[in-house]
């Protein structure tokens, strides 16, 4: 772990001091242990109760997406309050399930999916296209790799359409048909 770390910081060593040369460090730990051998220029304050009243905790909430009634009914069993969407639910919950707060798809002919929402797409449709894995596919290709690659959202088909539609590479190294147009006759 600590040579990973190493990988990262550029221009670092590590050296083993031993206990002798180290006596700073060791005076440091003897501390803590015994503070009757201290001299009169430390302080200590022993603290009874914690300093902090209450602890502040932040919750962030992610806004409602796509995946919100899935999760609320998977986990809480809490459906929709309207009766066509509680039963589009209930019709579709057979193919998601829940692991670690983490919404996933069941499908036959392809890896278990991992649900993501529409803040994850974009990135994920960029890396897909244009990244490592990248060679710039059709539409519909893409989606199809987007899903082999274990994702799943909704509107896969309609958003990489759109992508692929926006991508200004794909629209100018296009192939572009050679027959011409038909005149009506």
């Amino acid at each position: 772990m600590v040579h990973g770390i190493l990988e990262i910081i550029p221009d670092t060593t590590i050296l083993q001091i031993n206990r002798e040369e180290n006596s700073k460090a060791d005076e440091l730990s003897k501390l803590v242990q015994n503070t009757s051998d201290l001299s009169s220029s430390v302080y200590f304050e022993e603290l009874g109760a914690p300093s902090i009243d209450r602890a502040e905790v932040m919750c962030i909430s992610s806004p409602d997406n796509w995946m919100t009634p899935y999760i609320a009914y998977l986990r809480d069993g809490t459906l929709p309050k309207d009766q066509n969407k509680a039963r589009y639910l209930k019709y579709k919950d057979a193919r998601f399930f829940l692991e670690d707060n983490q919404l996933y798809r069941r499908t036959f002919s392809a890896p278990t999916l991992k649900c993501i929402d529409p803040d994850e797409t974009d990135y994920c449709l960029r890396e897909v296209h244009e990244g490592i894995y990248g060679d710039h596919l059709a539409a519909k290709a893409l989606a199809y790799k987007v899903i082999r690659k274990g994702y799943y959202w909704p509107t896969i088909h309609a958003d990489t359409i759109t992508y692929v539609k926006k991508c200004t590479k794909c629209q100018k190294f296009s192939n572009v048909p050679k027959q011409s147009p038909s005149l009506p006759g």
